[in-house]
C-alpha cells in the first residue's frame, strides 16, 4: 500500500517543478514586438531578429533563411490584414535549446494556405519561401485574426544568455 503524500513530499514535488520551469525560462531568449501594419515595419522586426541571432552567434546561412522567412510573414500580415486605425501585428522571436521560434499575428480574415500542388498565378511565392526555409510552419486562425508560427533548428556558437540583452 502506498502511503499518502506528506507535506514534505508535496513541497519537494512543487519545488522540483518550479526549478524546471525556471530552467526553461532561463534558457529562453525572447523578443516580443507590436508593430504597426505599415510599410517598412518588417525592417524593425528583422532588426530585432538580427540582434537575437547575433547574441547566439547563429550560423550565417540559417540566420539569412530566418530573416527571409520573417520578412515574408510580416509582408503577408501587412498586405492581407484588415487594419483598423490602431491595428498592429504581434511578433514573437525566441531561441530556446537550439531552436528559433517566430510568430507573426495580424487582425483579419482567416487564412488557409493552398494545397502544395495548387498554384495561383504570380502569388504564393512567400509561402513557399517560408516553408522551404523553416522546419515547421503552421497557421492559426481565431476571432482575433491569423498567426503564422515558424520554427527552425539553428546551429549556435553560444547560448547568448551569458551577457546582457539588448
Amino acid at each position: 500500500q502506498i502511503p499518502p503524500p506528506t507535506i514534505t513530499m508535496v513541497f519537494a514535488a512543487k519545488l522540483c517543478y518550479l526549478q524546471l520551469v525556471s530552467q526553461i525560462l532561463a534558457d529562453t531568449d525572447e523578443v516580443v514586438l507590436r508593430l504597426p501594419l505599415a510599410a517598412d515595419a518588417e525592417l524593425r522586426a528583422v532588426d530585432a531578429l538580427d540582434r537575437l541571432l547575433a547574441r547566439h552567434q547563429v550560423e550565417r546561412q540559417a540566420a539569412g533563411q530566418a530573416r527571409f522567412a520573417l520578412v515574408e510573414a510580416c509582408l503577408n500580415a501587412i498586405e492581407y490584414s484588415q487594419p483598423a486605425p490602431s491595428a498592429a501585428m504581434d511578433i514573437r522571436l525566441a531561441i530556446r535549446s537550439g531552436e528559433l521560434m517566430m510568430s507573426v499575428g495580424n487582425p483579419g480574415t482567416s487564412f488557409h494556405p493552398p494545397a502544395p500542388n495548387v498554384s495561383r498565378a504570380g502569388r504564393g511565392h512567400g509561402l513557399k519561401i517560408i516553408q522551404a526555409f523553416m522546419d515547421r510552419v503552421r497557421y492559426l486562425n481565431d476571432a482575433g485574426g491569423t498567426r503564422v508560427e515558424m520554427s527552425k533548428r539553428i546551429p549556435c556558437l553560444s547560448n547568448g544568455l551569458d551577457g546582457a540583452h539588448s
